[in-house]
């Protein structure tokens, strides 16, 4: 399942909602560090917001793994041909 960011959330950072959509997830830290390949101890300092910011590269797989996208606010959806 794919989650879209609305544009509504203008204030929330992408840090937001991965760790929203983390706990929305119910999968442990643990869980999500083994399936993403990152280091349980940082992944759990950045979801539980001591850790304020991730690597892109960091945030890409947390997106991925968690089926995040983000979308420019007036993206349309493509037209069949």
């Amino acid at each position: 399942m794919t989650r879209r960011i609305k544009p509504t959330d203008v204030t929330a950072t992408l840090g937001d909602h991965i760790r929203d959509a983390a706990k929305d997830s119910g999968l442990s830290v643990n869980r999500i560090a083994q399936e993403t390949g990152l280091n349980q101890s940082a992944l759990n300092r950045f979801l539980n917001g001591t850790r304020e910011n991730v690597r892109l590269d960091v945030a890409d797989r947390l997106f991925r793994f968690l089926g995040l996208r983000v979308l420019p606010p007036n993206r349309k959806p493509l037209s069949p041909r």
